[in-house]
């Protein structure tokens, strides 16, 4: 392929001492700033006297009312459910949790019982905080409540991640019933 020869006279041509004798170019020269003329900066708009916007305040942790579809939001989100949930299919679904092999709801008087024994374990030097756990042949049983019901549970071994968590929101699920 022939390219287009330029001749030496060519118009307008920048002498070869001229070219050399310039300061090298550099490939990411840095140019200087222009410096843009200030403009004038916009005096205040004046605010008509308005009336502020009405506030309400809201109450921490007032999520408002139950509805149908916040009702046991929690185990509707552990379990993967969209409805509501009866005492009996909560416990058959804790059940299913991994490493459990049964879960009960513990009356009031046996809620009490498990009180008297741990009364008796501080007696013995135990912390108060300490839960009571009984081993038999078949795994361990331990005891999960809060302030409005108890489990009795029998698992195989210790709790998995979240499973203990779990068995708190079912306790406390099973409290509102």
């Amino acid at each position: 392929m022939d390219l287009p020869q330029v001749s030496e006279e060519t118009v307008g041509e920048v002498p070869a001492e001229a070219v050399s004798a310039e300061a090298p170019v550099a490939d990411f020269a840095v140019a200087e700033p222009a410096v843009a003329p200030k403009a004038k900066e916009a005096p205040p708009k004046q605010v008509a006297d308005q009336e502020p916007a009405s506030f309400v305040p809201v109450k921490p942790g007032g999520g408002g009312a139950v509805t149908p579809e916040t009702k046991q939001l929690e185990l509707r989100a552990i379990f993967g459910v969209d409805h509501e949930l009866s005492a009996q299919e909560i416990l058959q679904r804790a059940r299913g949790l991994p490493g459990i092999l049964q879960v009960a709801k513990v009356t009031s008087k046996e809620a009490a019982a498990l009180q008297a024994l741990q009364g008796c374990a501080t007696k013995l030097g135990l912390d108060e905080e300490v839960p009571i756990v009984m081993s038999c042949p078949d795994g361990f049983i331990d005891f999960v409540h809060t302030d409005e019901t108890a489990l009795a549970v029998l698992r195989k071994e210790d709790y998995g991640p979240g499973v203990r968590a779990t068995l708190i929101i079912v306790a406390r699920e099973l409290g509102k019933l």
